[in-house]
């Protein structure tokens, strides 16, 4: 293996620790915000909690990574067609901010009628939008 080839292998490695750690880091919050929750509700709680988690550190990613290199791209498709274009990533952003929209709403149907969990789920989502 080359070394370039090994250096771009441990920066996966360190992007993917960095992902994960996000996750646990959301899962920690939103589980938090559900502890009231009914024990025959918990699994798929449990399952759209795991869900919000990755898109929210996805989310981060993607956002931190549009700050850098913008929302439009270069291209080129030989042939004398080239221009601008939407860069890939705010397609996926706009994608993943959606499904964290309706993820929530789906979560707050589980959640206990108290308005403090209410809110506190509420704020998560618009740190999103």
């Amino acid at each position: 293996m080359r070394k370039s080839e090994k250096q771009e292998k441990q920066q996966e490695e360190q992007r993917e620790a960095e992902r994960r750690k996000a996750i646990k880091k959301y899962k920690k919050k939103l589980s938090a915000i559900t502890k009231n929750i009914e024990e025959e509700k918990k699994i798929v709680v449990s399952i759209l909690i795991d869900r919000l988690s990755y898109l929210a550190a996805y989310l981060d990613e993607l956002q931190e990574s549009t700050i850098k290199s913008g929302v439009v791209v270069a291209y080129d498709n030989g042939g004398g067609q080239s221009g601008y274009r939407i860069s890939p990533e705010v397609n996926v952003y706009t994608a993943y901010a959606k499904q964290l929209t309706a993820t929530v709403k789906q979560l707050q149907g589980f959640m206990p009628e108290t308005q403090a969990d209410h809110d506190a789920l509420a704020e998560f989502a618009k740190k999103f939008k």
